[in-house]
């Protein structure tokens, strides 16, 4: 096979399968900034430690928009596209596991997950949406510390479960649950570390008033935040992310009395931090006026809180007595005083962003964990234990998935195919938590007043001191040590019962629980039913202890029973270097990590097993549209047979068991491709007929309309056409009276010309005759007279 110049995007297509060549092909596609590659479905990520130009929002609607993701480069949003559109089709919760060492990435890639889930259906964008992205910031800041292999380190384990509504609405609730918050890292940090950020964000962004208020100067004033010499983070602005912070509460119903309540509980533990004890035999406070500070902002009685440090409450034949804290013991009183509020703070957080997120709820989930990489440190502690049990079940739910169940999977079905060996770390697991194994010794030894971490150790030694997976070593005697699945640990059982146990006095939560602050007193009070938060304390109903140990395998157990109930998705980050600096690829580290994340057997089993496998019936009502017919059959066995035969596949690209359909990645690619191509054909028929039906229906109503509008309009012109004949008629019809009129008239007139003229002849005649008489009479008379 011709070497590609940017190196195989999927390396189980590669021929040559040895640990070098992965990581050759890694550190090929790392050097050209291509930091993602795949092995079948599982998603390789490599942290760049530098800003790359493949998160924009331009590529998010790349792969958004995209029909068919693996025709595009790997990428997370790839990742995160395939797990919501597998929901979509087969109806199963998905899950995505991003695993991998400290300062691997897998905090930024768990925001990238998010970011793009939060795009779907951006056309229905929600309140929760946001809120969701607003609630990374919040855990960030109470959550995430420095530390020397990562500036942005998480300290707890976070499992985000997001509830999709339709495929058009997008999310429509979310719900997280926290594992383990390190609480140890309140009082002590290593150096060139820091305490939680919000410490630090706190002092350098709050206002004047604030200050004031909280009595709080810079962080090098507080013992809680100076011991690792490291103050600031280059790159980071405190003061500007603590106005994100804001911002983030805020948008998380979280109102500015609720803020400022917990501000002055933070700087309260500041201020207890700093407290200092008297030498002397027993336990008491230098400086009353730090004392009164803190009582102030816990709304405490200051003698009450004063009494809570130095002193602690037995109870002795169903008396009680105080009894001064020894001086050596009263700053552990102290400090797990502090870390009891700040654990019980953070998981109010949760708790209320849950409140805020739970809007609704749907079968229809992606859950993401994000959850803390194998450690192993100069010195490892119980919290580290913790830790790597839990990276110790999640590798044996990942060798189940891919392994196990893989060969399993073909015996049950009859498949041949060569078997591959796997390390399999059951008896890891059996040593940590199965009866008389280290944590059943542990919880026991809790429960006994006089044992210490050395009678402890010793019951170890005893009983599994033969165990090959247990090394007790020939000189510390403080130290065992366990074979995990990523290498050798060794542990230093120093407080382990103590931090196991974690109790914190009755007195002081009899006292927080007085408090006139609402808000702290809450955070105090525990359900009767509920064990309380991992790492929050030792609760003690009657002889019963909950430890955290027991409490922290209890919650491992039911994450395990959730995720076996999804769809797994992997995303294995990888650490190319040690000291956080961008183009630069150590060899050994990644192939330390390529070898306990199992990538080299993943790819063999990948590449001479089957990827995917599908139920006949499933397989033929999905890809029935490949073959005429095939979708009528009854025997979906024999349908599945003529599918494959349809499509004419090689030896050994695909198999039939005796209840499912096995198919290689070449043979999965090209059934989807040609089912793409038959529904495609099927949606243009559809549409077509679709589009005739809605044209025709368009056209009548148009024709319809068009003849109701023509009608209208042809009555508007008639009716205009009619008044302006009507008037014309009438017009013409008056011109015609008038001339008959005059016409008559002038008849008229001329008769009475005629008669005017005759009646003046006659009477001119009338008066000629009248005239010729007057005058025959005068004459007459005349003559008379003359006679």
């Amino acid at each position: 096979m011709e070497e590609d110049p940017v190196g195989v995007e999927d390396m189980i297509t590669m021929n040559n399968l040895t640990e070098e060549e992965l990581r050759k092909n890694i550190h090929l596609r790392y050097v050209h900034d291509l930091i993602y590659t795949y092995v079948g479905t599982i998603l390789v990520a490599v942290n760049p430690y530098q800003v790359l130009p493949i998160f924009t929002l331009s590529v998010l609607n790349r792969y958004l928009e995209s029909g068919d993701v693996s025709q595009l480069p790997p990428h997370i949003f790839a990742l995160a596209h395939r797990a919501h559109r597998n929901l979509a089709d087969r109806k199963k919760p998905q899950s995505i596991l991003i695993s991998g060492e400290s300062g691997s990435g897998k905090t930024e890639s768990t925001k990238l997950i998010l970011q793009f889930l939060s795009a779907i259906g951006a056309g229905h964008k929600n309140e929760v949406q946001q809120k969701i992205l607003e609630a990374n910031p919040v855990l960030e800041s109470f959550g995430n510390a420095k530390t020397i292999r990562n500036n942005n380190s998480s300290r707890f384990g976070k499992y985000i479960e997001v509830s999709f509504g339709s495929s058009s609405e997008g999310i429509v609730g979310a719900k997280i649950e926290q594992y383990l918050l390190e609480k140890s890292r309140l009082a002590r940090q290593a150096p060139n570390e820091r305490n939680y950020h919000v410490f630090y964000q706190l002092c350098a962004g709050a206002d004047d008033d604030e200050k004031e208020i909280f009595q709080l100067g810079s962080a090098n004033d507080y013992t809680y935040l100076n011991q690792g010499k490291c103050i600031e983070i280059p790159g980071v602005d405190d003061e500007e992310e603590f106005d994100n912070l804001r911002n983030a509460l805020s948008c998380l119903e979280i109102d500015e009395d609720e803020q400022k309540i917990i501000f002055s509980i933070l700087a309260a533990i500041l201020h207890l931090g700093n407290l200092i004890y008297q030498s002397g035999e027993n336990a008491a406070l230098s400086d009353i006026k730090q004392l009164d500070v803190i009582a102030k902002l816990l709304q405490l009685e200051p003698a009450a809180l004063n009494k809570g440090l130095t002193e602690r409450v037995m109870e002795v034949t169903g008396q009680k007595m105080n009894i001064a804290i020894k001086s050596d013991q009263a700053p552990d009183v102290r400090d797990s005083f502090c870390a009891a509020i700040y654990g019980r703070l953070f998981k109010w957080l949760v708790d209320k962003i849950n409140k805020s997120l739970s809007t609704n709820t749907t079968d229809q989930t992606i859950g993401i964990l994000d959850i803390f990489g194998f450690e192993n440190f100069g010195v490892n502690s119980f919290e580290q234990f913790c830790i790597n049990y839990a990276n110790e079940k999640l590798q044996q739910h990942f060798n189940q998935h891919v392994f196990k169940l893989e060969q399993d999977e073909y015996s049950k079905e009859k498949i041949s195919w060569a078997h591959v060996d796997f390390v399999d770390n059951a008896s890891v697991l059996d040593l940590i938590e199965q009866k008389l194994g280290i944590l059943s010794i542990l919880d026991e030894e809790c429960r006994f007043p006089k044992a210490t971490d050395d009678t402890f150790l010793k019951k170890l030694h005893t009983n599994h001191e033969k165990n090959p997976n247990y090394i007790k070593p020939r000189v510390s005697k403080n130290n065992f040590g366990i074979k995990h699945y990523a290498g050798q640990v060794s542990y230093d059982v120093t407080r382990f019962l103590d931090k196991n146990k974690h109790t914190l006095p009755a007195n002081l939560v009899s006292l927080c629980l007085s408090s006139k602050n609402h808000l702290f007193a809450q955070i105090f009070i525990e359900e009767e039913d509920d064990a309380g938060p991992v790492g929050m304390g030792t609760l003690r109903r009657g002889p019963r202890i909950i430890t955290v140990g027991s409490q922290f395998k209890r919650q491992l157990d039911d994450l395990m029973t959730k995720l076996a109930l999804t769809e797994p998705n992997y995303v294995k980050c990888i650490k190319p270097n040690a000291v956080m600096a961008k183009k630069n690829f150590d060899d050994a580290l990644v192939n330390e990590q390529l070898r306990y994340t199992g990538m080299l057997e993943t790819i063999r089993i990948r590449q001479m097993g089957y990827a995917m496998r599908m139920t006949f019936p499933d397989f033929v009502f999905r890809y029935q549209v490949v073959a005429k017919g095939a979708g009528s059959m009854k025997d979906k066995k024999q349908a599945s047979e003529v599918i494959l035969k349809n499509l004419g596949f090689k030896d050994g690209q695909t198999a039939l068991g005796l209840t499912k359909v096995f198919l290689k990645n070449e043979a999965h690619k090209l059934l989807e491709e040609k089912r793409a191509v038959g529904l495609s054909q099927i949606v243009i028929v559809i549409q077509k007929t679709w589009k005739m039906f809605a044209h025709r229906k368009f056209y009548t109503t148009l024709r319809k309309c068009t003849i109701t509008a023509q009608a209208c309009v042809k009555g508007f012109i008639q009716r205009r056409r009619y008044a302006k004949t009507y008037d014309r008629v009438v017009k013409a019809q008056a011109t015609i009276k008038m001339y008959r009129a005059r016409r008559n008239f002038r008849k008229v007139k001329l008769a009475r010309s005629l008669q005017a003229s005759v009646r003046a002849r006659d009477a001119r005649k009338e008066f000629r005759k009248l005239w010729y008489l007057q005058l025959e009479t005068q004459f007459e008379i005349e003559n008379e007279i003359s006679t």
